[in-house]
């Protein structure tokens, strides 16, 4: 309290305060900042995700089997340019090929956002829904499929013979 008896705060007092409240507020701009890049980072590494996947799915949907090569395109995703480079590489087993998509904005090509890997398969057989090849375990004529009828390819197995089962291996004990 001053000698002439008025109450309040000092000159010093109100300029700490403000100090004070200045940092508070610096802290809480650079925290939205900061909120703000990484959520752009997510959406980015996000979106560049798929369009990678959308590559690795075109080409295991492709009517060729793609050669040992590095290949690369644009294309437009969600109101964005995007760039991306596909690099397919031997795997060491026969009919198997490693893709790996490099995805990056087409106005940052040396900023890869994301890579993405898949494995390719030469073109085959027609599949039947949940992509079994017909004839393999779980495809059509399978009877260990679900929902499987009796038929042709179909052997019903008696359950009052055990042990009648010689082509699992299975043997009476």
């Amino acid at each position: 309290m001053s000698a002439s008896g008025q109450r309040g705060f000092t000159l010093l007092e109100v300029i700490v305060a403000l100090g004070i409240v200045s940092l508070v507020i610096i802290a809480i701009f650079e925290q939205m900042a900061m909120t703000t890049r990484t959520a752009t980072a997510l959406r980015e590494a996000a979106l560049a995700s798929w369009v990678a996947q959308n590559q690795i799915a075109e080409l295991r949907f492709s009517e060729t089997f793609p050669e040992v090569s590095e290949f690369n395109g644009e294309v437009d995703y969600s109101n964005t340019r995007w760039r991306w480079q596909a690099v397919v590489s031997e795997t060491g087993v026969e009919d198997l090929r490693r893709v790996d998509v490099e995805v990056s904005l087409v106005d940052q090509p040396d900023r890869i956002i994301r890579t993405v890997s898949g494995f390719l398969v030469p073109p085959g057989p027609a599949t039947v829904a949940g992509g079994w090849p017909a004839g393999a375990a779980g495809g059509q004529g399978d009877p260990r499929a679900p929902g499987a009828q009796p038929g042709e390819d179909a052997q019903p197995v008696d359950p009052a013979t055990p042990g009648d089962n010689d082509e699992a291996g299975e043997d009476e004990q």
